[in-house]
């Protein structure tokens, strides 16, 4: 079992989050994340949110004043404004779920 692996699952078990929750409520695992390791929590972040964008094929830019949530929450939402027209709203619970994997995964 990985490190990220270990990590969820303690969390699942010790706290309200669950992985499935991850990409809607980054602000909830951050907290979560945050009381399980202190202040290391913020380097997992900011490695995760790189991660996140290179796997995603885009260029991060750390912005000034933005924290681990504002910038998962406005990638996510970027990403949605550039879906096809034809997703329905079943597409964007999908596409969803396929963030949630994506992050999930890098914390690994």
């Amino acid at each position: 079992m990985d490190f990220g692996e270990v990590v969820l699952r303690f969390l699942e078990l010790k706290s309200a989050i669950k992985r499935d929750e991850v990409a809607e409520k980054p602000e909830k695992f951050a907290k979560e994340l945050e009381d399980l390791l202190g202040d290391s929590a913020k380097i997992i972040e900011e490695k995760m949110t790189q991660r996140l964008y290179a796997k995603t094929g885009m260029d991060y830019v750390k912005k000034e004043g933005y924290t681990f949530q504002t910038t998962l929450k406005t990638h996510i939402e970027n990403n949605l404004d550039r879906r096809p027209p034809h997703l329905n709203k079943v597409g964007i619970l999908a596409f969803r779920a396929f963030i949630s994997w994506l992050f999930i995964a890098l914390l690994s």
